[in-house]
């Protein structure tokens, strides 16, 4: 039987703006959303990495698109999306540009195939509904969602998961990446138990209902700094 989640539940998971995720649908392991530059990240490694499929009942969501940027071209069976950002691309209105496309150097586009994108946006709406789904299981804020990109350039082949991920720190306590630690860690039994074995998504575009299913995984990390 397949619980449902309804788009009210997901809110707050898919705040997105122009084009969503971080990278681009060729280039990263999001595939959704134009590439920026900038800001370097402390260096780190993963220590500890373990992954269960999920083992909760399924669930359904149905979830329409967030960037209106985003148009399903009908007569191509393709969706054309925002591939780079310029400076002040974000702050542009896609109403204010129903007629003709915004100047190149705020925003450029691309186009994929339909089937591509479902899998990329079903990827994504079908992680952070899970990780709604385990969050109020497990009663924690530090479980997110994301997809397990694996080097795979074909996102039906990618993995929506359910994150746990800890710094290990020097006297071999955890803080998770994410929130606050409020009792013990969770661990990978105990976020695979809570993480449903696959999400039905109903994605909606331009008015067009199109329905994918994805398995989903948990996966357990912990990671600590490496020295600069």
């Amino acid at each position: 039987m397949l619980a449902t989640l309804g788009i009210a539940g997901l809110a707050g998971c898919l705040d997105r703006g122009v084009g969503g995720s971080d990278g681009d649908p060729e280039q990263s392991e999001n595939d959704d959303s134009p590439q920026e530059t900038g800001g370097g990240e402390p260096t780190e490694r993963t220590v500890t990495d373990r992954s269960r499929g999920g083992a909760a009942t399924a669930i359904e969501v149905r979830e329409p698109e967030w960037d209106g940027w985003v148009e399903y071209l009908d007569e191509k069976d393709k969706v054309r999306y925002v591939r780079s950002i310029g400076p002040g691309g974000r702050e542009l209105d896609p109403d204010e540009y129903e007629d003709e496309d915004p100047p190149e150097e705020k925003l450029t586009f691309s186009t994929t195939e339909l089937d591509r994108w479902l899998y990329i946006r079903g990827n994504e709406i079908a992680a952070d509904a899970a990780a709604e789904h385990a969050r109020d299981v497990l009663d924690v804020d530090y479980v997110f969602g994301g997809v397990e990109w694996n080097g795979r350039s074909d996102p039906a082949d990618r993995q929506p998961a359910v994150r746990a991920e800890y710094w290990l720190e020097d006297d071999d306590s955890l803080d998770p990446l994410n929130g606050e630690l409020t009792g013990d860690p969770v661990t990978i039994d105990e976020l695979a138990d809570a993480t449903p074995e696959s999400v039905a998504v109903t994605y909606v575009l331009d008015d067009h209902e199109f329905e994918v299913t994805r398995d989903v995984i948990a996966t357990y990390r912990e990671k600590v700094y490496e020295p600069g």
